[in-house]
């Protein structure tokens, strides 16, 4: 995803800063997340919460609507304007 660098397996930051990364946890597979200065968890087992995930990435990376739109079923942006290619 454009505007991340994933600096070791799983962690990934913006600019300077530890923006997301992963863990298993016994209650399932989670992602914590820098939304704004604390980070966030979000679980991400089902396709639905990785699918949200992507949309909460999506709006911090692009605060202004129209550069990366919402993905959609399979994790692709939606047809009426995405790539098509993954999130």
């Amino acid at each position: 995803m454009p505007g991340l660098k994933e600096v070791r397996r799983g962690v990934f930051y913006r600019r300077s800063k530890a923006f997301i990364h992963f863990h298993d946890d016994p209650s399932g597979l989670y992602a914590d997340i820098r939304l704004d200065k604390d980070f966030e968890r979000y679980r991400v087992d089902t396709e639905d919460e990785r699918l949200h995930l992507l949309n909460q990435i999506r709006m911090v990376l692009s605060p202004e609507a129209g550069l990366m739109p919402p993905a959609g079923p399979g994790g692709r942006a939606d047809a009426a304007g995405g790539s098509g290619r993954p999130g």
